[in-house]
This record gives C-alpha cells, structure tokens and sequence, in this order.
C-alpha cells in the first residue's frame, strides 16, 4: 500500500511520538491505517461499521464529567473518543499502548 497518499492526524506533532496516518478508502470501504514510525509495518483496514458500537468507561457517571469510549473489534488498534464529544476526533492507539496507559490509570 506503500503506493497511497498518507495523511497523519491533525493532532500530531513533529517531535516523533505517537501518530497515525490513513489513506482514502478503497473500495471495499475499509479505510487503511498504519504507524507512521513504520511505514513498511502492518496496515490494518478498518471498515466503517468498526466505530458503530461505543463502550463508555465504568469509571464515567451520568453527572457530563469527563469520559472516554472505546470501539471494540479493530484487530491490534483500539478507537478512543470523547463520550460529550461523539462527533468529535477519535484517537487511534494500539492495544498494547491502549493496556499500559489502562494498567497506569488503574496505578495512580
């Protein structure tokens, strides 16, 4: 895939961390993803039915206090949201990243 025009999020900087990047859907509806830090590595495709079930965290309250959702069923990535946001960003980490920042959570 090496051959599609690659788009990093908007919301990533030029310091080298964590970043994602997608290409146009293809044809099949499915929208290519990969790390920007590995060009050459895996390229999952996600399709647009993988974001159409949300789970909000058990930590979130009905009171609007800040919450995150997440959309299970993308292979090695996990979807993040704002929950008072839903048609805002989403933010795309892989599962281990997404396990260490929970274990974290659950430290502090």
């Amino acid at each position: 895939m090496s051959e599609r025009t690659w788009r990093k999020s908007s919301y990533s900087g030029n310091n080298g961390g964590n970043c994602v990047e997608v290409a146009d859907p293809i044809s099949s509806g499915t929208v290519p993803v990969r790390d920007s830090k590995r060009a050459d590595g895996p390229v999952p495709l996600i399709g647009a039915t993988a974001y159409s079930r949300w789970i909000k965290s058990s930590h979130s309250g009905n009171n609007g206090g800040e919450c995150l959702e997440i959309a299970p069923g993308v292979p090695g990535l996990v979807p993040v949201r704002d929950s008072k946001v839903r048609g805002g960003p989403i933010l795309v980490v892989g599962t281990a990243s997404f396990r260490a920042f929970v274990e974290y959570a659950k430290a502090e």
